[in-house]
């Protein structure tokens, strides 16, 4: 078994960080480098983040090429140093360097994992880049691993935690964190991640709780709702929600303490094929209009759409404790500051670890609504903060 060659060493630096996380929430933030290219007040530096907000931030992305992490923009490097500037506004933070994402795919990561020598050259090479521009840890974004992955996975995670545990052991350092984002449907967790071994390796595992309904649908649903809809009847949509997600990870032997629970800063919305059917669940013809932002149907960033709230008609689903609003034909369904409430406080309430917010960039960092910057991390801490684990 691949637990049995977790070293001593391993087994006492996750213990300790089982007590640090005993007393305290992790607070995620992940920071794209593609926000940068926005108009207007949209366009999102590291100048733009409130480093006191977060525990830890992730740098999303860098790529894989011939098996080495690789920048991915011309100015990477130097955003890099602007990230790890913000150490000097908080010393305790911690910044940690996202490789793949939906972009990057699993061609690549399928190719790493694949032998053992592919997979000792990465790890011995990941602590060269990470130490060289100054990260703590390193974030494993793979979308997704399939049944033929599942093991070569876990090897590729153990020959990185041994790597960083040697390297620490030599240089008398903090050791590296070594982290990943993983799926929250059943089919891809179940295919792609032997979760108990996976757990004992890494520090914490981001569930990427969202993205359970879309105009991918030929029906309105919410992007993210904590617990399922009254109206839905069949057993595969009662999977499709915040609560049946984060308890299938936990019972396929991850802890809880080590499970981030992910939230999103944007919302998922549809065209209603008949605005005079605006329930959820109601059918749907396609994506909303794009943003006045982002420029993406189907897909608006909170700051796009907090604003509507008093330009449309707003309704709360006190079932799945989420909102969505409605203009015309144009259905959105989203988190706002209330429904984020409703999720720090049930993961608190069920032990879970933190949360891992997706992302900075698509908050209201520049008060667009109205409500201060950042209202929907500020609401997050707010419930976080407010006391620890007992």
């Amino acid at each position: 078994m691949m637990c049995s060659m977790i070293t001593f060493t391993t087994i006492l630096l996750m213990a300790f960080g089982q007590l640090l996380a005993a007393t305290s929430y992790r607070r995620v933030c992940y920071y794209t480098n593609w926000s940068q290219y926005r108009i207007g007040q949209a366009k999102f530096t590291p100048a733009n983040i409130a480093p006191n907000l977060c525990s830890h931030i992730h740098f999303a992305f860098a790529k894989l090429v011939n098996n080495k992490l690789v920048p991915i923009e011309d100015n990477d490097v130097l955003m890099y140093q602007k990230i790890s500037d913000l150490k000097n506004k908080n010393n305790d933070l911690k910044l940690v360097l996202s490789v793949g994402g939906y972009n990057e795919g699993s061609s690549n990561f399928r190719s790493l994992a694949s032998t053992k020598r592919s997979r000792k050259m990465f790890a011995s090479q990941a602590v060269y880049f990470l130490r060289h521009h100054n990260f703590d840890g390193l974030d494993i974004d793979w979308e997704y691993p399939t049944a033929g992955d599942k093991q070569k996975f876990v090897k590729l995670v153990w020959e990185l935690r041994q790597s960083f545990d040697k390297e620490a052991k030599r240089t008398k350092k903090e050791p590296l964190l070594l982290t990943c984002a993983v799926a929250a449907g059943k089919n891809k967790i179940d295919a792609g991640y032997d979760v108990a071994n996976l757990a004992k390796l890494m520090d914490y595992i981001s569930v990427m709780a969202y993205d359970f309904h879309g105009p991918w649908n030929n029906v309105t649903g919410i992007n993210a709702p904590l617990f399922p809809a009254s109206y839905e009847r069949f057993p595969y949509q009662k999977q499709l929600n915040v609560v049946w997600t984060m308890q299938y990870w936990a019972s396929k032997g991850a802890p809880k303490v080590k499970l981030n629970l992910g939230l999103a800063t944007y919302g998922r919305g549809f065209q209603l094929a008949d605005p005079k059917n605006s329930f959820p669940g109601a059918e749907s013809k396609g994506s909303c209009e794009a943003g006045q932002y982002l420029g993406q149907r189907g897909f608006l960033a909170y700051f796009e759409h907090c604003h509507l709230k008093n330009k449309t008609t707003y309704y709360w689903m006190d079932d799945s404790k989420v909102p969505y609003i409605v203009n015309g034909d144009q259905w959105i369904g989203y988190d706002d500051q209330k429904s984020m409430k409703f999720k720090a406080e049930w993961m608190k309430k069920m032990g879970f670890g933190g949360v891992s917010v997706w992302t900075l960039d698509m908050d209201d960092f520049n008060n667009l609504c109205g409500d201060g910057d950042y209202p929907l991390l500020r609401q997050i801490n707010k419930i976080l903060m407010s006391e620890t684990r007992s």
